[in-house]
């Protein structure tokens, strides 16, 4: 959940122009306050013994999507592709 924050952090704050792309509500106040609510979130709840390990497949899913959507918005940003950035963020995440 970090790269969602990032991504709105980095739109609202450096200009990424988000807003002729579909991810132009990850501008808006109330998308920053719940990414950055969910990346507080998952940093302190994988420090928990009865969070799932980082490595299961339903924990590898959700960082997978949340990072493809923060790469797709970076890509777009730029005017490059939306495809390729959500696979380069699903893969880094």
């Amino acid at each position: 959940m970090m790269a969602p924050a990032v991504i709105q952090w980095a739109a609202r704050r450096s200009g990424l122009d988000l807003e002729s792309t579909p991810f132009s509500a990850f501008k808006g106040p109330g998308i920053g306050r719940t990414a950055v609510a969910m990346a507080v979130g998952e940093l302190l709840a994988e420090r928990m013994p009865f969070v799932p390990n980082r490595s299961e497949s339903t924990v590898l899913l959700a960082r997978a999507v949340s990072g493809g959507a923060a790469g797709a918005a970076m890509f777009k940003a730029r005017r490059r592709s939306g495809l390729v950035g959500a696979l380069v963020g699903a893969a880094a995440a």
